[in-house]
């Protein structure tokens, strides 16, 4: 599966909706002097940690980079993670002022959504590219226009007891406009995104895991969650609990001084966790406290507890109270004190010697023994307490306030705290007592006025590296689970400046507006506030209004009176209502003020919209008895259900949105929401969000002999096929046959994998005579001779799946059976089978009248022979309902009997390992086994993978044997590669490769990516990247990994000798490899940790899994010249001797993961490196038919082409056009849940031939006989199409003729354009009547182009879907391009993952693009549906979440023109309210 957001992935299981995780709040950082800051007390892990966080940027791109996460130790050292002004992540470790380490990415974060982005700095990894990693919403990144890794063990910044900042770089005077949510650092931890992500079950959603399942997480000395879960508190760390609260995030100091009698170790309890120190005698003493266990002795005789570097109070408010217990007489004792002698730095709590509390500085007191007559008791605990807040100080005791006076000074002392002694002066003695309960808490100020004491001790905070808030960074519930309605970056005016979040603008000209990001759904009743951040006047003009979507004609950089398809309200010197370019009215009110508040309420259900004024809403006169609660006096009854946003502006204006519950000033009326993902989930009805099971992009290489592309799904049929038998070009099987019961009367069937890659013939049955009756098969052909005449002959199709084989002979007619179709018939009655002779399976005589001859290399399995009967194909095979293949059937349903396969009938199921030429149909006509043939659990129902037999010629050659899982390398270098059969898209999966020997570099094995596959590099050691793999090397006797291409020894070294295997485990879901060495001498396995460097590997556990990236996967072996070895997919020994990790399997198609796609309907294939013709299939017209858009020609029957539509792929043959080897293709494929191919459809005047629908993905396919005359036909839609493609497929010389809802904005049924040429809209009213699509049919004209009598048509009818958007906009030939929005039917917005383009008032050529070509803003790979040429590149574009936006001038896809466009994609919300993650 290509995913289509990001590239992100193969799916993974997730929760199910009602377990979907909800994050409550983001922080926001709108203003450059706004972060968060922190500067640790000690020093963590300098050269391994993780960064997690989501992020969504305002302004993605711009004059300045927006840092995001990094530390600074003066301008020359600085480590990095922070968004360049390109819209490019760039992580780095800026050392003594020059670069130790830079990544910065190729792909461009330039979309309005929210991004997932971890960084990984780990410098103690043996391989250079694993010491700095970067993953965009779970994937990882590996394409960089900058790419320097930092040297091994490097220390770096982060971690260390220096200043770290989110949000704002100091070296750089940089700081963020955007949202951060989830922020979250691992001290010591080299971690997976699948630690802070998960994939939904489509693999299409990347959502945040449970905050309970962070929290769990190590995050070792500095590591911290900020998880916004107090308003405007995002500093709070939440790592241990939810329980933090911002005053207990301000407590420096929490002294319980508890634990065993005359301990010394006093234990802060704070979140900063800095123990204090004893001095001389102090101790805890149990005999006496306050709270819990002991409290602090104090003797009065040098008795302290201190710490050197607590902190810094400044002009703070503090709070610092404390339980104090005088012991007998004292006289002046320091309780509490810090500061500066001489100065007012500082503060001490002292007692007089009259026993009364009192505060002084160091220079002069502040509080003495005449502003209270209140004692300290004696042998009693007492609660003391002193509060700055402000400009005043307030000192009390148990509660009770015994004075307050002003205070201004800054304690700015940096001076060490003492309990029990005087910091500033020997003058005070020591306390004489037990102090207990001490908390200090700066910047809280706990009281004002009397209070009642405590009466228990304070309860811990939480652990927690809490941190500073310096700029007011506020939190929102604008998340990366909740969207809310922000203004929209890309779609706003020239002259429109956003600010605070994209909740707020400033308008610099006039005629400039800001649409929301949010467009309105079809359904439902919406409130919207707009608040005026300056009054209005003749020249300051508001506004706030609804309007069409997609830059409709009236708007291009700026808004002028008179335009259609908007109502608003605008506010100036006075109030004016417009719609549809005119004036509605002028209500009575003046011009507005500051803080004023516009709103707007629209009833999509009823159709009914008011515009009101602080709280009042007008009607259609101006009047303000409007009512949206009740729906009375409505201001516009227009239908704004199709395609229209949220718009505010206008002329110099300054506003604030307020577009959610959260921000609004009134209350909405009754039965109206705030419009945002949430009230979107639950109040519109949706039934479908994985695109994949619909439409799919699959880019494959072509073999140039047969293949299955595309994501296939396991069996589900219910007969099980245990065993086969491997046939290796020695052994075969004979018997003499008997009389038989009907020598002219037959069925032969059998299941055969073909595993020989060589041009050799290969006999599979013979009969011991020279009349030549022989069956064979070569590379690609299999063959039936009779009396030396071919009577039938057949491509082989894929070497990796079983095929079904029957042949029949009906009294001299010969029937000939592929996977359950018949291939014809044949007249053949002279010959020998089934006479009585020897006969053979797996070898034949080639004429000369012996047995044994061209023995075979292939799977067989179920050889069933019928003497006297001709059975149906049904007997042995049945269509599997859901892949769409011929699967077998229990044949002893029909052959219960051994009468039942007549005098010469047998059964040959090779259950019996030592008799592979039992018969088990009851006549115990057994074979008798010749050389040696194997028996194997790789079946028509255990489909196992194998060694591809196409893949030879990749690099060098490989010599295969033993039903491919042997292989031998040819040539003298690593580039005899080849690889398995069955590819992997999601799932885990092992795999073992046995070297024959320990010779020097005996061979790689492991896997390759999608793209490493298609690139086919001659090394896959060095060959750029995708390949992971592991090496003996027998001449040093290492175990060498091979990671993405770069080439590492494994220290410790592993030594091995004959009989080890390297084994592989791959996590496709979770993007992990793992590389094993299973040691035969002493049964153990190990795994690789890729992450500690050793051989403490888990896939079980996901620990030390290697990162890998990719779209698909195949397993690989590398081989030098003479050296070989034994693979095992699960079918061979290897594997069974180690334990299989919890949770992988056997590489087998029963085994692959469900794709949960539907069988394919709509096959579209384009050869991308060469000039061959586009080629078109669909289920309608039926396998092998195809059409090309960029002729005229009529269809053709090509039985090389596509052979068969199965569940989310096709099988294709040999043609060039759709698989010549070492060819890169694309196949954009629909998929429908209908099977079959279709039915009539008589809703029209003329009854479809067939027609094939789905409603949900909103495609109808039909064929058609024209009449000559005015017509109606059928789609089944049952909404009205809004794009229709029909060609003409009985003759040639007839385009493709095009209906487009946006090919005129009032009458397009009076339009057509041509998807063949490159011409402009056409006015002609003979293709569509004059008429335009109806829910249930499409009208013709007179034109034969598509109602030619009794000539055969196809129509491909599209309508807006859960999964389509169709649309126009004009462009503005501008490289900051128009955005266009992608809408679906129910109003929300998708991400495009397939585009079809065209300018319709130029000579231009059409453009579909994908997101499986170009996965990776900005998109630039083109191909042209009206051409036959190879791929192109330019006309870039941004796919963003909710459409796309052009970034280059062209009149290919932007010039000053009207385009129209189909966009197909992913809802950017699912069923379940998941939100898709930033492009």
């Amino acid at each position: 599966m290509f995913n289509n957001n990001l590239l992100m992935g193969a799916a993974a299981a997730a929760a199910s909706g009602a377990g979907l995780v909800s994050v409550g709040n983001s922080a926001l950082f709108s203003t450059t002097s706004q972060e968060l800051e922190r500067t640790p007390s000690t020093a963590g892990n300098l050269d391994r940690w993780t960064f997690s966080a989501w992020v969504y940027f305002c302004a993605p791109t711009g004059a300045s980079s927006k840092p995001i996460f990094g530390a600074i130790n003066g301008s020359a050292n600085q480590q990095r993670l922070m968004l360049t002004n390109t819209g490019a992540i760039q992580f780095d470790w800026y050392s003594s002022s020059s670069y130790a380490g830079r990544l910065i990415t190729s792909q461009l974060l330039r979309d309005i959504g929210w991004y997932h982005i971890v960084a990984v700095y780990d410098s103690g990894n043996g391989i250079s590219s694993q010491r700095q990693r970067l993953y965009l919403n779970g994937e990882r990144i590996t394409a960089f226009s900058t790419e320097a890794y930092v040297s091994q063990n490097l220390d770096g910044l982060v971690n260390s007891a220096v200043l770290h900042q989110i949000g704002l770089h100091d070296g750089l005077t940089l700081s963020t406009d955007g949202y951060i949510a989830e922020a979250v650092l691992l001290d010591g931890t080299a971690a997976e995104p699948t630690s802070f992500g998960a994939y939904d079950s489509s693999g299409l959603f990347w959502t945040p895991l449970a905050s309970a399942t962070i929290q769990e997480l190590t995050f070792g000395t500095n590591g911290f969650y900020l998880a916004n879960k107090v308003t405007d508190a995002p500093q709070l760390d939440f790592q241990g609990g939810d329980d933090n609260t911002v005053i207990l995030s301000q407590y420096k100091s929490l002294l319980h001084f508890d634990g065993s009698d005359t301990s010394t170790t006093f234990t802060d309890s704070s979140s900063s966790a800095s123990n204090w120190t004893a001095a001389g005698n102090a101790q805890l003493d149990t005999a006496y406290k306050k709270f819990g266990t002991a409290s602090l002795l104090l003797d009065g005789t040098g008795d302290y507890a201190y710490h050197t570097t607590l902190a810094t109070v400044g002009t703070q408010d503090f709070t610092i109270d404390l339980q104090v217990r005088r012991n007998g007489a004292n006289t002046d004792n320091a309780i509490l004190t810090w500061g500066d002698s001489g100065a007012d730095t500082g503060l001490r709590i002292l007692s007089s010697t009259d026993n009364k509390l009192i505060v002084s500085t160091g220079n002069a007191a502040v509080i003495g023994t005449g502003d209270h007559s209140t004692s300290l008791p004696d042998g009693e605990f007492a609660h003391v307490e002193m509060v700055r807040s402000g400009n005043t100080l307030y000192l009390f005791q148990n509660g009770t306030l015994l004075s307050s006076k002003s205070f201004s000074y800054n304690l700015s002392s940096t001076s060490a705290w003492w309990i029990g002694d005087d910091v500033v002066s020997s003058a005070p003695s020591n306390f004489n007592g037990h102090i207990d309960e001490v908390r200090i808490a700066i910047g809280y100020a706990a009281h004002t006025s009397g209070f009642t004491a405590p009466t228990s001790a304070y309860s811990n905070p939480p652990t927690a590296n809490n941190w500073k808030n310096t700029g007011s960074v506020t939190t929102n519930t604008h998340t990366p689970t909740n969207l809310k309605p922000l203004l929209n970056e890309l779609n706003s005016s020239t002259n429109t400046t956003l600010s605070n979040g994209n909740q707020s603008f400033v308008n610099s000209a006039a005629n400039n507006i800001a649409f929301g990001t949010i467009p309105l759904p079809s359904t439902g009743k919406w409130y919207f506030e707009y608040k005026l951040n300056n009054a209005s006047s003749a020249s300051i003009v508001h506004l706030i209004g609804l309007m069409k979507l997609g830059n409709p004609a009236g708007w291009t950089s700026g808004i002028s009176s008179g335009f259609t398809d908007m109502s608003a309200c605008y506010l100036a010197a006075a109030q004016q209502i417009w719609e549809d370019g005119s004036l509605l009215n002028s209500p009575s009110t003046g011009a507005g003020s500051i803080n004023d508040i516009l709103s707007l309420a629209v009833d999509l259900d009823n159709t009914k919209m008011w515009i009101g004024y602080n709280n009042s809403f007008y009607n259609a006169s101006g009047g303000t008895d409007g009512n949206p609660a009740t729906g009375a006096n409505a201001m516009s009854t227009k239908n704004f259900s199709d395609n229209y946003g949220i718009i505010v502006g206008l002329y110099s204006s300054q506003g604030t949105i307020q577009f959610d519950t959260d921000d609004f000033s009134y209350t909405p009326p009754s039965g109206y929401s705030s419009l945002n993902s949430t009230t979107l989930t639950s109040e519109t009805t949706r039934t479908a969000s994985d695109t994949t099971k619909y439409f799919d992009t699959i880019l494959y290489e072509g073999n140039g002999n047969f293949q299955r592309v595309g994501q296939f799904q396991p069996f589900t049929d219910s007969f099980t096929i245990a065993n086969s038998a491997v046939f290796n070009h020695s052994g075969y099987l004979t018997r003499t046959q008997s009389s038989p019961t009907d020598q002219d009367v037959w069925t032969l069937s059998w299941w055969m994998k073909a595993s020989n890659p060589a041009a050799l013939v290969n006999g599979v049955f013979g009969v011991a005579t020279a009349n030549q009756d022989i069956i064979y098969y070569t590379t690609a052909l299999i063959y039936l001779v009779l009396s030396g005449t071919t009577e039938f002959s057949r491509d082989i199709d894929d070497s990796s799946q079983w095929q079904h084989i029957m042949f029949t002979n009906n009294s001299g007619t010969l029937g000939f059976y592929w996977n359950g179709q018949s291939q014809g018939s044949a007249s053949g009655s002279q010959h020998s089978f089934n006479s009585a002779v020897e006969h053979s399976i797996g070898s034949y005589n080639g004429g000369s009248g012996g047995i044994g001859g061209n023995p075979m290399a292939a799977y067989m399995a179920d050889v069933i022979f019928v003497d006297g009967t001709v059975h149906p194909v049904s007997v042995f095979g049945q269509t599997d309902t859901t892949s769409g293949r011929w699967v077998p059937k229990d044949p002893t349903t029909t052959l219960d009997e051994a009468s039942d396969f007549g005098n010469n009938g047998y059964f040959l199921n090779f259950a019996n390992s030592s008799d592979m030429g039992n018969d088990v149909s009851g006549n115990n006509h057994d074979w008798t086994t010749n050389n040696t043939i194997s028996q194997s659990t790789d079946t028509p129902t255990s489909n196992f993978a194998i060694l591809d037999a196409n893949q030879t010629t990749w690099g060098g050659a490989v010599t295969l044997s033993a039903g491919n899982l042997t292989a031998e390398g040819t040539t003298t270098t690593l580039s005899n590669n080849i690889t398995s059969t069955l590819t992997m898209y999601s799932g885990k999966y092992v795999y073992a490769f046995k070297p024959d020997s320990v010779l020097n570099l005996e061979g790689q094995a492991g896997i390759v990516n999608d793209a490493c596959y298609i690139a086919r590099p001659n090394d896959l050691q060095s060959g750029g990247g995708g390949t992971w793999s592991a090496e003996f090397n027998g001449s040093v006797s290492q175990f060498a990994v091979n990671q993405n291409g770069t080439r590492s020894t494994l220290t410790p070294n592993s030594n091995y000798e004959v009989g080890d295997y390297i084994i592989v485990a791959l996590d496709v879901d979770n993007l992990l490899v793992w590389l094993g060495h299973y040691d035969a001498s002493t049964d153990t396995t190990k795994w690789y940790n890729s992450v500690a460097v050793d051989w403490t590997g888990n896939p079980a556990t996901g620990t030390g899994g290697s990162p890998i990236y990719g779209n698909w996967f195949k397993f690989s072996v590398a081989l030098y010249s003479g050296r070989g070895g034994v693979a095992d997919f699960g079918q061979n020994s290897l594997l069974s001797n180690i334990d299989i990790p919890t949770g992988f399997n056997y590489l087998t198609q029963d085994n692959i993961t469900s794709s949960d796609q539907f069988i394919s309907a709509f096959s579209w294939i384009k050869n991308r490196d060469a000039t061959d013709n586009h080629m078109l299939f669909d289920r309608v017209r039926g396998v092998t038919k195809d059409i090309h858009s960029n002729t005229t020609d009529a269809q053709v029957t090509n039985v090389q082409t596509v052979q068969e539509f199965l569940a989310g792929g096709v099988q294709v043959g040999t043609d060039v056009q759709v698989n010549t080897a070492n060819e890169s293709y694309v196949l954009w494929n629909w998929m429908m849940e209908a099977t079959g191919s279709g039915a009539s459809n008589t809703d029209g005047s003329i009854n479809t031939t067939k027609t094939l629908v789905d409603t949900t993905l909103g495609l109808s396919i039909s064929t058609y006989d024209g009449t000559g005359a005015n017509a109606t036909v059928g789609h089944g839609l049952g909404v009205a199409p809004e794009f229709i493609i029909i060609k003409k497929t009985s003759a040639s010389g007839s385009g493709w003729y095009c209906y487009h809802v946006g090919l005129d904005p009032t009458a397009p049924q009076n339009k057509v354009i041509y998807l063949d040429t490159t011409g402009a809209v056409a006015d002609d009213v003979t293709y569509w009547n004059d008429t335009a699509p109806t829910s249930s049919v499409f009208s013709l004209g007179t034109t034969t182009n598509v109602n030619g009598s009794g000539v055969t048509y196809v129509a491909y009818c599209f309508a807006d879907s859960q999964f389509i958007s169709t649309g126009s906009f004009e462009g503005n030939a501008n490289n900051d391009g128009t955005f266009i929005p992608t809408v679906n039917s129910l109003g929300i917005p998708i991400q495009p993952t397939w585009m079809l383009i065209k300018n319709i008032d130029a000579t231009s050529a059409w453009g579909i693009f994908d997101t499986s070509r170009s996965p990776i803003n900005q998109g630039n790979k083109n191909i042209y549906p009206n051409y036959n040429n190879a791929e192109d590149t330019g006309n870039g574009f941004d796919i963003v979440t909710g459409g796309f936006k052009n970034r280059l001038s062209s009149a290919f896809t932007n010039a000053s023109n009207t385009f129209i466009y189909m966009a197909i994609g992913t809802p950017i919300i699912d069923t379940d309210g998941r939100i898709i993650a930033g492009r």
